[in-house]
This record gives C-alpha cells, sequence and structure tokens, in this order.
C-alpha cells in the first residue's frame, strides 16, 4: 500500500494526492496525540502496517521524521520537511486569524501557500483542531535518526517555499544523509500539483 501523510489544514479528501494512495491526516493526528513522542507511543494505532511507499508532506514530514525508526515503508519521500519550524511570528498571526475568523485564516493561509482554493474545505477542522495543530509546529523540535539502510529515503523541496524555507528542508537532508531534489521554481504546495 502507498501511502500520504497530509500537511497541516489540508484534509485528505482535498489534498489533490491521487486515489491510488491512502491517506493520513496530520492535523486530525496531532490533536489528538498531541506530540511525536506520544504519535511514537501510539504508533501501530495510527500507522497502517503494510506501507511500502509513505510521501509526506510539511506537517506530515515533520511527525514522519519524529518516527523515522519505527516507519515500516520501504520508500519514503519527504516534501517539505523542517527539523524545527521557523516562522513562528507567521503561526501567532495565524493563531490569532483563526481566533477571529477561522474561514478567513484558511483561505489566506492558501493563498500564501499557493494552493488551489479547491483544495481548501474550511468546514472541516474545527478551531480547536487547527490551533492544535499549530501548538504542534510550534512546540516540536526533531533530532531525527538515522536512515536504515534498508529505506530509501529522499527529500524534496521548492525552490520559492514561503513555508518552509529551501534550507531547512536541505538541513533534513544534510542531517539524514539523503539526496535532495529542488523543485525549480517550485513553492510550499508543488506536491499538491499547484
Amino acid at each position: 500500500m502507498n501511502c500520504f501523510l497530509s500537511g497541516w489544514a489540508i484534509a485528505p479528501n482535498h489534498s489533490g494526492a491521487p486515489n491510488s494512495l491512502n491517506s493520513l491526516d496530520s492535523t486530525k493526528i496531532v490533536t489528538e496525540y498531541k506530540s511525536v513522542e506520544k504519535i511514537a507511543q501510539n504508533f501501530d494505532k495510527i500507522f497502517p502496517q503494510n506501507i511500502k511507499t509513505l510521501i509526506t508532506w510539511s506537517m506530515g514530514s515533520i511527525i514522519a521524521l519524529g518516527v523515522l525508526e519505527k516507519l515500516q515503508a520501504k520508500k519514503i519521500i519527504l516534501y517539505s520537511p523542517t527539523l524545527k519550524f521557523e516562522a513562528i511570528d507567521e503561526l501567532q498571526k495565524l493563531r490569532e486569524n483563526i481566533i477571529l475568523n477561522k474561514e478567513t485564516a484558511l483561505k489566506l493561509f492558501a493563498r500564501k501557500c499557493g494552493i488551489s482554493k479547491d483544495l481548501v474545505d474550511v468546514s472541516y477542522y474545527t478551531a480547536k483542531e487547527l490551533l492544535a495543530g499549530l501548538d504542534f509546529l510550534e512546540n516540536t523540535r526533531i533530532n531525527p535518526a538515522q536512515v536504515p539502510e534498508n529505506k530509501d529515503v529522499t527529500v524534496v523541496y521548492g525552490e520559492n517555499d514561503n513555508i518552509i524555507s529551501p534550507h531547512e528542508s536541505i538541513e533534513v537532508a544534510e542531517r539524514l544523509g539523503v539526496k535532495a531534489v529542488k523543485i525549480a521554481g517550485g513553492g510550499h504546495s508543488s506536491v499538491l500539483g499547484n
């Protein structure tokens, strides 16, 4: 089975991921489990055991990095990964906007990411779930395990990503000792075909 682990605030059924991929919802996961440590403790409840290829994006990549040693997938593609989210001021502004008006905040975020408005379902997540995701991003620092020899891991990043800077994704690749692939002219949502 191939699986897609979504980014923050993008519902799996709106992620643009091919139908051939089973999807996991990173926002719902962090709402329930709050931290990488708790996700790791509940790994078997969250991740299907028969994943052959895991494709992750943004917050989904952070989760995957936190449980890398537990993942059974032989091939892992990390789109826009980071070890720690650097734009904390942006998170605070987003948090304030969600509290004021969740729908407007999500539309503005989608525009900044270059995400098609068709991929944003403003009614899918509660404000509480979105805020839990922001708390996770703000408080998570990843110290990834070495990539086991039987896993093929690739980092992919957009040259013009304005959410997770390219240098953050390159740092992940360097720390893991894996290949980094640049999407020329790509932004944060390049994995979604935008």
